[in-house]
């Protein structure tokens, strides 16, 4: 009895493990053996008690089941354990692997020294890249510039890379490596030169946004994890913030999809055969255009150099031409709802109703932590502004207004003039959207490009 009693004990230990996991382990066997033996009659009305060789049998089941139960327990936890471990070892093996990557890629490559030595290097900076960044402003590159350009992108996308490493975890000796390689240095030295910072905020922009892109830079995601470390190095605060936030569709289109790209430039050697006075000819070549992309919308513009300012003496008044376009215009039709893209409030509106000029004009003031900055809305119908007051609030999203037609907004093809502006100075109900090519660089920092905000791929 005793050696069934150690039995029965050690199955109860054994079957612990089952009962807090929530399962039943058969000990009531042993009260209630599965085949008693019979009773005689001269026994009936008396107790016996189980064969003792049932209850031994029951304590052996117990104690299998219970452990079996630790076995899987002790297994899964093994099998964890080490697949934890190999996932560890894998990870650190992979960033090993980027890490060798990158620092033959930025150290060894002729290319990326050439890109060094024009960051480190002021004289190098000030004759061969600043010259070119801001002629990429005018779309005036040529083909030999667009080799620096191509240069400056490789060195764009590998400091992503940095960061994407950065962003992952590291042991202490790969901190160690990342220090002694000391890249944050040239995150520095870019945003002190303020063309490169800027070319490198938009090319981030693009790979933050653009997940093939991202992939063709070396990047195994776009930047999901390392974004918010990129935006520490932008030299913008605007356009950080611009970045982060969430736009709605400024016009009626529900996707990219429904937008087209349009350039009117002086490299359009279509518009050479259109007189820019007559405005039946331009609607009729915007409407052209519109037709053949099959979308709804057209938009460009931004920073192009125009030969359509030709047209109203509004825009040589000062004696050099002003040409230089500080918007983004979207083309649609006459009506075309607008909407505002963020939150804001009227800071002012007019209508400006000269020939060339913006027709009734809208512009709302948005605020960023203690900042303001300011949306301009151009060539729209008058009853956009009828009724309209100074401070009237418009949420994300609310209509602001109506495309207008050629006879309301200054005589153009019905589009959109979308303008943002960092200060509005003394202008109300008006701001300069074209201006001298001399001015320009100084004009488009004061007007950062809004398709930051908007985001179309076109």
């Amino acid at each position: 009895m005793r050696h069934i009693s150690r039995i029965r004990l050690l199955s109860i230990v054994a079957a612990i493990p089952l009962i807090c996991s929530g399962q039943q382990v058969a000990t009531s066997s042993a009260a209630k053996p599965t085949a008693p033996p019979s009773k005689s009659p001269k026994d009936s009305g008396q107790r016996r008690e189980p064969d003792p060789i049932w209850a031994e049998l029951a304590a052996v089941g117990g104690l299998l089941s219970g452990l079996g139960g630790v076995s899987i327990i002790v297994l899964t936890w093994v099998i964890h354990r080490a697949s934890s471990k190999a996932a560890e070892a894998l990870r650190l093996e992979e960033w090993n692997r980027d890490f060798r990557e990158i620092h033959a890629d930025f150290w060894q490559s002729d290319t990326l020294g050439q890109v060094r030595g024009w960051i480190a290097n002021e004289n190098l900076y000030t004759r061969e890249l600043e010259p070119v960044l801001e002629l990429r402003k005018f779309g005036a590159v040529s083909s030999k510039d667009y080799e620096f350009l191509e240069k400056l992108d490789r060195f764009c996308a590998l400091l992503a890379r940095v960061l994407y490493l950065q962003g992952r975890t590291m042991t202490d000796e790969q901190s160690r490596l990342w220090r002694m390689m000391n890249y944050d240095y040239w995150f520095v030295a870019c945003a002190k030169r303020p063309l490169v910072a800027e070319y490198m905020d938009n090319y981030w922009l693009k790979l933050h946004r653009h997940g093939e892109l991202a992939r063709n830079a070396g990047l195994k995601e776009p930047l999901a994890t390392s974004f918010e470390k990129i935006s520490q190095y932008s030299s913008d605060e605007l356009l950080r913030w611009i970045d982060s936030s969430t736009p709605c569709a400024i016009l009626d289109y529900s996707d990219g999809t429904e937008i087209g790209a349009i350039d009117l430039s002086v490299k359009n050697k279509e518009l050479a055969a259109i007189n820019p006075r007559d405005t039946k000819a331009l609607v009729e070549f915007i409407d052209k255009k519109l037709f053949q992309s099959g979308k709804k919308f057209l938009v460009g513009g931004y920073g192009e150099k125009r030969s359509l300012y030709e047209r109203s003496a509004a825009f040589s008044s000062g004696g050099e031409q002003r040409d230089v376009h500080l918007g983004l215009d979207l083309w649609g039709r006459p009506g075309d709802p607008v909407y505002c893209p963020l939150p804001g409030k009227v800071h002012s509106f007019k209508d400006n109703n000269n020939f060339g000029d913006y027709g009734p004009t809208i512009i709302v003031e948005h605020s960023i932590w203690d900042k303001k900055f300011y949306s301009l809305f151009g060539h729209l119908s008058r009853d956009s502004i009828r009724g309209l007051n100074e401070h009237k609030h418009f949420s994300r999203g609310d209509r602001i207004g109506t495309l207008g037609t050629p006879d309301e907004n200054g005589q153009w093809p019905a589009h959109l003039h979308y303008q943002l502006i960092r200060d509005m100075a003394k202008y109300r109900g008006d701001y300069p959207g074209v201006v001298e090519e001399s001015k320009a660089i100084d004009a488009l920092k004061a007007c950062p490009n809004p398709n930051a905000l908007l985001r179309f791929s076109a």
